[in-house]
């Protein structure tokens, strides 16, 4: 499976087969991430660590699948299509933790900033505001440009500061989890922006 990966990774810096190599990459990641961790979601009942990394999963699958069809058009066109919809899900799911493990989330707001929990339940709730919107296709691209720039921001001030001082590679893990789902993001909002009736089909 790592080979595989590998392999699927030098395909896109290299731009040979990149489409094939992501459609590769998201089913590889549906079969073995998101079936693996789907099974102690069900099994244990674990809404918190089993229910995140199973969005994880599917969103890195699915924006894998988004990407092969910009790429080339007509190779994910399905999958694609549900791309914001797997997003959003994983976006209100994270509010909604926010709230149920305000604890833990505390712990994660950067010690520079006053008022920890009102970061913890504001960025929530905006969460699942945007979530929402992205699941129903209400204001689409305002909802994956905000989710994608607020993604970005914790980037900056939370992500990459806690990786460089913990010097953790699940922490490093993170930075590149948050840099891939803010610019799956973003690229919501190009294809709703500029495909408008096009496969990512949008409410105003």
């Amino acid at each position: 499976l790592a080979v595989v990966l590998f392999g699927c990774g030098l395909s896109l810096v290299f731009k040979r087969n990149a489409a094939f190599a992501l459609m590769t990459t998201g089913i590889l990641v549906l079969l073995y991430a998101t079936s693996r961790n789907l099974y102690h979601l069900i099994a244990d009942g674990d809404i918190g660590v089993s229910l995140t990394n199973t969005n994880k999963g599917l969103s890195v699958a699915f924006g894998a699948f988004l990407m092969a069809h910009l790429l080339k058009p007509g190779s994910a066109g399905a999958m694609a299509r549900l791309t914001p919809v797997i997003l959003g899900f994983f976006l209100l799911c994270s509010g909604i933790q926010h709230f149920l493990y305000a604890g833990f989330v505390d712990y994660l707001v950067p010690e520079w900033l006053p008022f920890t929990r009102f970061w913890t339940y504001s960025s929530g709730i905006a969460l699942m505001v945007s979530g929402f919107a992205l699941i129903i296709g209400f204001k689409r691209p305002l909802a994956a440009a905000f989710a994608g720039s607020m993604i970005f921001l914790w980037l900056l001030v939370l992500h990459i500061p806690r990786a460089l001082s913990l010097a953790s590679i699940n922490e490093w893990t993170a930075v590149f989890e948050a840099l891939y789902f803010s610019a799956t993001l973003f690229l919501i909002y190009w294809f709703c922006k500029k495909m408008p009736g096009g496969i990512l089909l949008t409410k105003d």
